[in-house]
């Protein structure tokens, strides 16, 4: 069978099935190595997270398309199982920002304690009488009213 006895089917069917060269064959090239810090590592979820998710998002797209078109029961596990991955995924991102809410809330929640308490301390200090011994005798001297005694009927 010759290539001019191919219907343009059958070529169409042929350089589809033939390697493509646009494969990046080239290994030499050293890869740089992965680092990732503690300092980074929120940024770097979040980052990847939300990208993951977005994609996720768009392949649940175009899946769904796909299945709606021609329904298979091993595409439609596939978009299950994905629409599963990126709810759990979204369900993950909201657990981190709730604990993150209620970690602000509840450091906010000391603070206002703290604060609320020294206010306390402080106006308990200034309620306290601070005298010594000698402002406190004047002070009973100074207030003190005067009895008179009889010394008659006392003999």
């Amino acid at each position: 069978m010759s290539d001019q006895d191919n219907t343009p089917d059958v070529a169409d069917l042929l350089n589809q099935l033939k390697p493509s060269g646009d494969l990046n064959t080239d290994v030499s090239v050293p890869k740089e190595e992965f680092k990732l810090d503690k300092e980074k590592l929120e940024e770097f979820l979040l980052n990847n997270s939300g990208k993951l998710i977005k994609d996720s998002l768009n392949y649940i797209e175009d899946i769904g398309q796909f299945v709606t078109a021609a329904p298979d029961s091993r595409d439609v596990e596939a978009l299950a199982k994905l629409v599963g991955a990126s709810a759990a995924a979204i369900e993950t991102l909201s657990k981190m920002q709730i604990a993150d809410q209620r970690n602000k809330t509840s450091i906010g929640v000391k603070q206002m304690d703290i604060e609320s308490k020294k206010a306390l301390q402080a106006s308990e200090h200034n309620n306290k009488v601070l005298l010594n011994r000698e402002e406190l005798m004047n002070k009973l001297i100074k207030n003190a009213e005067i009895i008179e005694v009889d010394n008659e009927e006392n003999i």
